[in-house]
Order: C-alpha cells, then sequence, then structure tokens
C-alpha cells in the first residue's frame, strides 16, 4: 500500500468521524431564543407571504424560501428550467408582497445595454460631453431585478452586471452609483457551457433551484384548480433593512463553523466537487438567514442544508449534494426518504386497482409499520411520516368503499 493511498484513507476516515459527530451534534434539539416583538412581527410577515405564496403556486416551496433567504441576505438566485414553470409569477408576486420595485427583461444576444441600464443622456453628452446614462427604472435603479435567459446577454451587460451583483455599484461614465438593488433572479433554460467564460458570473447566483414541469398528479391537479388570489405588499423598507441588519450581525458557533468545515473536506472528497471559497463564505451568511426565519438569534449547524442548493455545478450533481448535506444534518432524513420512496411503490399498485385484493390490507398494515420505523430513527422526520399516513388513509378508503383514491 503506497504512502499516498494510506494517506487519501485515512483522511477519508477522519473526515468520516467527523461528520458522524457533526451530525449528532447537529440532531440535538435547540428551542429558538425568544427575538424582539419588531423581529417577530417581521418574521410573522415573511412568513405568511411565503404561506400567501405557495397557495398560488403549486410545488415550489423550495424556491419561495430560497427567494427569502437570498433577499434577507442579499445574495442572488438562479432558476433553472424550461418556460412555463410559473418563475415570473413567483418573483414579481414575491417583489410586490415585500414591497420592492421591479425589474425585468427578456435577454439574447441582441439586448443592448441601453435596454438593461437605460439609455444614455443626450443632452448630457452634447452639453457636457459626458456618455451617462439614464438609470431611473431599469436594473441599477431597481430593488428585485428579473432577467429572463440570463446567460444570452452580450460580455458588456454581464460584465456591468457582474459588478452590479457583487458590490451594488454601477459606473455611469466614471460616477459611481450605488443601487437600490437587494436580489437579483436570473432564469435559464440551461446552464453557460466553458467555452462561454461564463464561470465567475455564474458563481455570483449563491442559490440554485431546477424549476421542471410538474409530475405529481395531484399537483397538476392542484395547479388546474388554481388561485387568483394576488398578494398585497406586507413589508416596509425599513423592516427588511432591520431584519438584514440582525441576520449580519448574528453569531456563529464553534459548532457552526465545524459543520461548514467538514461539508468542504467531505464534498471534495466524496464527490469531487470543488465550489469556490468565496461560496462557502457567503453560505454562512444564507445560513444565518435560515437560522433567523427558524427563530434564532444565532447561526444554526443544522442550517447547514441550505448548502444542497449552493454547492451543485450541474444538474447531474444535485441528488449527491442533497443527500450529502442532509446526511451530514440529519441521518435519519435519508432512510426515512427511502423508506418513504418503496412505500409509494406499493401504494401506487394497489390504488391503480379497482377491486380489493388481499394483500391491500397487507400493504395499509406495511406502512402502518412503516410509520412507527422512521420515528424511531430520530425528529425532524414528521414530514415523512405524514406522507406514509396519507397513503394508509387512502387505502383505508379504497377497502371501506371498494373504488381506487388517487394521492399520496
Amino acid at each position: 500500500m503506497t504512502e499516498q493511498y494510506k494517506t487519501s484513507m485515512e483522511l477519508h476516515e477522519a473526515t468520516m468521524a467527523n461528520l458522524d459527530q457533526t451530525s449528532q451534534n447537529l440532531t440535538e434539539v435547540v428551542e429558538p431564543i425568544e427575538y424582539t416583538n419588531k423581529t417577530k412581527t417581521i418574521r410573522t410577515k415573511l412568513l405568511d407571504l411565503e404561506s400567501e405564496l405557495q397557495s398560488i403556486l403549486v410545488h415550489r416551496t423550495e424556491e419561495i424560501r430560497g427567494i427569502t433567504l437570498a433577499m434577507l441576505s442579499r445574495h442572488h438566485v438562479l432558476l433553472l428550467g424550461p418556460p412555463g414553470t410559473a418563475k415570473t409569477k413567483m418573483v414579481s408576486q414575491f417583489s410586490k408582497g415585500c414591497g420592492l420595485t421591479f425589474y425585468r427583461r427578456l435577454l439574447n444576444q441582441f439586448t443592448t445595454p441601453d435596454e438593461v441600464f437605460g439609455p444614455v443622456d443626450l443632452k448630457a453628452y452634447k452639453d457636457e460631453g459626458v456618455y451617462r446614462r439614464i438609470l431611473k427604472g431599469k436594473a441599477a435603479d431597481t430593488q428585485m431585478v428579473y432577467l429572463d435567459e440570463v446567460f444570452k446577454a452580450g460580455p458588456t451587460i454581464l460584465n456591468t452586471l457582474l459588478g452590479l451583483m457583487e458590490e451594488r455599484e454601477y459606473d455611469n461614465d466614471g460616477t459611481v452609483v450605488e443601487t437600490p438593488l437587494q436580489t437579483l433572479v436570473g432564469t435559464s433554460n440551461e446552464l453557460p457551457n466553458n467555452e462561454d467564460n461564463l464561470g465567475a458570473f455564474y458563481d455570483r447566483f449563491m442559490l440554485r433551484y431546477v424549476t421542471p414541469y410538474l409530475e405529481d398528479e395531484a399537483d397538476f391537479r392542484a395547479m388546474l384548480r388554481g388561485s387568483n388570489t394576488k398578494v398585497t405588499p406586507t413589508l416596509t423598507q425599513e423592516e427588511l433593512t432591520w431584519a438584514q441588519d440582525e441576520i449580519a450581525s448574528m453569531d456563529i458557533s464553534q459548532a457552526t463553523y465545524d459543520s461548514v468545515t467538514v461539508l468542504w473536506e467531505t464534498i471534495k472528497l466524496e464527490l469531487e466537487i470543488y465550489p469556490s471559497d468565496r461560496r462557502f463564505v457567503q453560505m454562512l451568511q444564507i445560513m444565518a438567514a435560515d437560522s433567523w426565519m427558524q427563530g434564532y438569534t444565532e447561526v444554526m449547524p443544522s442550517s447547514v442544508k441550505v448548502a444542497q442548493h449552493i454547492l451543485w455545478n450541474t444538474p447531474e450533481q444535485i441528488k449527491d449534494v442533497k443527500r450529502l448535506v442532509i446526511s451530514s444534518v440529519n441521518p435519519g432524513e435519508i432512510k426515512a426518504q427511502e423508506i418513504v420512496e418503496a412505500a409509494k411503490i406499493d401504494y401506487d399498485i394497489v390504488m391503480a386497482t379497482e377491486t380489493i385484493a388481499i394483500e391491500d390490507v397487507s400493504v395499509r398494515q406495511q406502512i402502518e409499520e412503516m410509520i412507527e420505523t422512521i420515528g424511531n430513527l430520530g425528529p425532524g422526520l414528521d414530514a415523512h411520516k405524514a406522507k406514509l399516513r396519507s397513503m394508509v388513509a387512502d387505502i383505508q378508503v379504497k377497502i371501506e368503499s371498494n373504488r381506487p383514491i388517487r394521492g399520496g
């Protein structure tokens, strides 16, 4: 056995031991500390806004929470997916609910800087000889910017956006303008390829989500029923600033630093994924927003779960990154997911037939036992148990009424 191999194995064993210890620490129940009344009011407003948006938009819970975290931490979001998946509606309604100014533009290779950043001030050019733009109402004068097909723009626009996203500044012919930008949301049908040289720009999108078409029948039916509800502004600019300032000043415990460090080690060792150092530093800011939304006054190690939306580079990596992150937060989560997936296979077979069979009762009993099994895996798994209880209820209805019930 070579020394290099031995060193690699020792590192692997040490890393996995650290991961096991960190996982035990993360599963400890920590009670949230009470915030001030003002902070609780702001947090409640945001939670209510998320609930309102979830009632309008089907199967977009994670993306809605991602936009919330991005806004609170002043980072940016990429929504990757085909057209017609309610991305525009989600962002525009969120912006409206937060009382933010909103700018939207569909980009392509022919889009000009005038369209995105404003026309040249011809009077200033004629009188003063300066090439200054009129920024009012454009990307550098807006709090929530939404750019569709964001990677299709030309290099001039993308380079300007890079500075706008990172520094919140716009260079208007030598005059540096401080912009009100809170969050930029970009959408795309596809990721840029290596030849596009957009790695630095892509890296500025801290939170990344894939928004596919609906696949579940129950979700599809819910979408068809729809909701015409329009959100109303609930948050003031002063309240948003208050929340952002609180989040930026939250303490970070050694356990939280440890959780991020272990993830930094394991994602390289286990998955051979190498996110930039910047992503890990800025991930702590998003973790702070996540802990704040849960009612904590310090950044909790369990908030490392946001990494599942931060550390992947391609959609093919999402499943493995999610597995690694979730197992570091709650080891029982992966096992619970596997149990629910196995139950769903038997459930679909039962519900696909109209006649009652003895196997129906057997499957119901097996799923009831699975609920107990998940209960023994540890805390934080109530959502999985709820899915199984729903399956049990549907099977029981079929047994009693001798007719199929779809759902689960």
